[in-house]
């Protein structure tokens, strides 16, 4: 084989390694579903913040649901165009028109993510609750 031969083949796999390589690195659609459960009858905002990986900074993605009372699903699927990787989820819910916040950390790998939010939804007093200011 010639060095021309040779080299056609190996600019191909190279170009292939560097393209597998940083496949997980590009935004792409992830499945997330936020569970609300028993408690969706008394929910009427759930807001996500996305961050990449443990640390504080700008949000890489947010998404906001209203609902009227009585009228959220069991479960919110939503797809956010977000690499694959750690990220930390900052959730709002408001429930019974009070507020919960909560944090949760996630791996995003190109498939589903179950949130389980249907403990900031239940009804009734709890110390993790803020009043909801308008």
């Amino acid at each position: 084989m010639s060095p021309r031969q040779l080299a056609r083949p190996l600019l191909l796999a190279g170009a292939l390694s560097a393209a597998l390589l940083v496949a997980g690195r590009w935004p792409q659609a992830q499945t997330v579903h936020y569970l609300l459960g028993d408690s969706a009858g008394h929910v009427q905002e759930l807001d996500a913040r996305w961050t990449a990986g443990d640390r504080e900074g700008e949000p890489v993605g947010e998404v906001s649901f209203r609902y009227p009372l009585g009228s959220a699903p069991r479960i919110v699927t939503h797809q956010p165009s977000l690499s694959d990787g750690p990220y930390t989820v900052a959730l709002d819910v408001v429930a019974d028109g009070q507020r919960t916040s909560t944090e949760r950390h996630v791996t995003l790998g190109g498939g589903t993510v179950l949130l389980d939010v249907s403990a900031s939804a239940r009804p009734g007093d709890r110390s993790d609750r803020h009043a909801m200011s308008r």
